[in-house]
């Protein structure tokens, strides 16, 4: 990933292996420079520490979801409540998806937590 880039910018990353440090380099994290990430992590597995303050590195980062509430780590350190799908333990999850969705024409996309859940709309990037 450096000092050349072969992949480039993305619109939006799918942390990789429940975001686990091994498995997200910041070489590469920063390098793709998402505008959106998707975490699918559990409640105990997954939705590390290091990995989340990665992607609070990204400089064309707009929204972090996350799959789980990673129930080992204060909230300071995760997303925003809003943009967590579960937020309990795994006895009690509420098996919300996170979906997202292109539009036709390939200028924009939406994601969306649940089937009620908000959907957020982003412009997607001109490569």
């Amino acid at each position: 990933m450096t000092p050349n880039n072969p992949v480039g910018t993305v619109d939006m990353y799918m942390v990789t292996h429940h975001g686990l440090p091994t498995s997200n380099n910041p070489a590469l994290v920063l390098a793709v420079d998402p505008t959106v990430t998707v975490m699918c992590n559990g409640p105990t597995k997954g939705g590390a520490e290091q990995t989340l303050k990665t992607l609070r590195e990204i400089k064309s980062l707009k929204d972090m979801y996350q799959l789980h509430r990673n129930v080992k780590l204060g909230p300071e350190l995760q997303t925003s409540a809003e943009l967590i799908a579960n937020g309990g333990t795994t006895a009690t999850c509420q098996g919300r998806w996170i979906k997202a969705s292109i539009s036709p024409d390939g200028t924009s996309y939406t994601v969306q937590i649940g089937p009620k859940g908000k959907q957020r709309t982003y412009q997607s990037r001109e490569h």
